[in-house]
């Protein structure tokens, strides 16, 4: 790549905008729920007894394990409260959003606009997952781009890094490599330097090869039972850009994550829509060959990852929003200007409407993100905290805890510091294994998983967490009698599950076993 001068933003400018961000993400990730995903890999470190039993964990997963590896030695050498964690994702996004304000070589108005926005005022940011991790090795390595010659070994570490961070993060490696690989070829610079580069490139690539090999009984992926003949399955990873660069939350029965408004449109308005927004971000970055080759790589890759996983939301669509960001920056630091609010100001009319739009989306993602980010501060996120806390109040988080519905108990586990029993596997644990046998389809009754239970066999009373409501006050089954008597509910949060708290007793009245 072509070296630039590094632009720097005066600390003047970073600092308040900085400390600004700090005190409203704090507020915002101390009032957030954990949901599974989050509570997930909190647990999966917590209750691995080393790296060993960590790695083998995670086999059901399908992730690289660099989150949670470092949440291991968080857990284990600092608190097993979850918010350590919560403490650790707000230093990865704030570092992230400093290292943006400070070298980004974007206009100090577009900067403040971005980090305002839906995906860093709210889902990588408030959500403490691994995204903003990756994030933050990818902006660095922008940074560090600008002085490729000095800091290519250095970039290849990174590329180590983001390759065992997320999947999503695979695909920007090999993006950046493509570039410095161009960059290279043109300058005819294939010199030992680069070849070690490559190395590290080599070791990334292989390490995620090693990682993300997944048992055949997994629950949630079966490459043989993908329809790639469907034209829906096309249509909705290729709305997935949309959504990405348009994140317009819509409430559904109090629940708006993963809803957009972009859905109600109509089939022809999603069809222009869409196309608009495959093709705009390309025109954008037309000058720029090493910001188009960036782009284009990673959203072929993020598309062909959706077409195939048929996983559709926000928190992958905005990866589409990054790749764009990140391209662009990769722009600025060949001297690209790609958006600025000086083009809207000396422009004609024309080249103010182009680059008007871009700011039109911006302005999306700042009202997006507000309301987001407000939703949930006013409504717990999950009710798993508020039940957590009502055990506790109550004295009654020491008693035997049986958990029907094996997706509600790990935010539970979590907010509990212990394990809980899982009624649908008859087993002890915390975290989820993704098996199909652990996931039945429909959920087997109430009434046959409180009789087949070994464990509930041996015990008179205790109290039972289910993700669904019992509408009656006994269940009779041959010679027992399971009496219910409802505790609490908790029926508020912005995610399913609910959470129902029963007192159970037990009464024998011939012989049960």
């Amino acid at each position: 790549m072509q070296q630039q001068k590094l632009i720097i933003a005066p600390l003047n400018f970073v600092l308040p905008a900085l400390l600004t961000f700090f005190i409203i993400s704090a507020f915002g990730i101390y009032n957030h729920e954990l949901w599974l995903d989050e509570a997930q890999h909190f647990l999966i470190a917590r209750d691995s007894n080393s790296l060993t039993d960590l790695y083998y964990n995670m086999e059901y997963d399908g992730h690289v394990r660099l989150w949670n590896i470092l949440l291991f030695f968080i857990t284990h050498d600092i608190s097993m409260s979850p918010i350590s964690m919560k403490v650790f994702h707000l230093m990865i996004i704030c570092t992230t959003v400093f290292i943006f304000l400070r070298y980004a070589p974007f206009d100090n108005i577009t900067k403040l606009l971005i980090i305002s926005g839906y995906f860093f005022l709210f889902e990588y940011n408030l959500i403490s997952r691994n995204y903003s991790l990756g994030i933050l090795f990818l902006f660095t390595s922008c940074k560090l781009l600008t002085k490729e010659n000095k800091n290519l070994l250095w970039i290849g570490l990174l590329l180590i890094l983001m390759c065992n961070t997320h999947l999503f993060f695979v695909f920007s490696a090999l993006a950046l490599f493509m570039c410095i690989l161009y960059g290279r070829i043109k300058q005819r610079n294939l010199n030992l330097q680069f070849f070690v580069f490559l190395l590290f490139f080599v070791i990334a690539i292989s390490s995620v090869i090693i990682q993300i090999k997944i048992p055949s009984d997994n629950t949630y992926f079966h490459p043989e039972q993908i329809r790639f003949n469907s034209i829906s399955n096309i249509s909705s990873a290729f709305y997935g850009l949309a959504k990405g660069f348009l994140p317009v939350p819509i409430s559904i029965k109090g629940d708006f994550w993963n809803h957009f408004i972009f859905d109600k449109l109509s089939s022809y308005l999603k069809v222009i829509l869409a196309f608009i927004l495959f093709v705009y971000p390309c025109l954008l970055l037309r000058k720029s060959k090493v910001g188009l080759l960036f782009y284009g790589v990673c959203i072929f890759l993020l598309l062909v990852f959706l077409f195939i996983a048929q996983m559709w939301a926000s928190i992958y669509f905005g990866m589409f929003f990054i790749f764009f960001l990140t391209a662009s920056w990769l722009a600025g630091n060949e001297s690209v200007n790609v958006f600025s609010i000086e083009k809207l100001r000396e422009g004609k009319l024309r080249g103010k409407v182009f680059y008007g739009f871009f700011y039109f989306l911006l302005v999306c993602h700042l009202f997006s993100g507000i309301y987001a980010y407000g939703s949930d501060v006013v409504r717990p996120f999950t009710e798993a905290k508020n039940a957590t806390q009502y055990l506790e109040s109550h004295h009654l988080d020491k008693k035997i805890i049986i958990v029907d519905g094996y997706g509600s108990g790990p935010p539970l586990s979590a907010y509990i510091g212990k394990k809980v029993f899982y009624l649908n596997i008859d087993k002890q644990g915390s975290f989820c294994y993704w098996k199909k046998s652990y996931f039945k389809v429909p959920p087997e009754l109430l009434s046959n998983e409180l009789t087949q239970s070994s464990y509930v066999a041996s015990q008179t009373d205790f109290l039972l967490v289910s993700d669904r409501e019992v509408s009656v006050n006994q269940i009779r089954d041959n010679n027992c009698v399971f009496e219910f008597v409802e505790l609490a509910k908790f029926t508020n949060g912005i995610l399913k599950p609910d959470y129902f708290i029963y007192k159970v007793t037990k009464k024998i009245l011939f012989n049960c076993s």
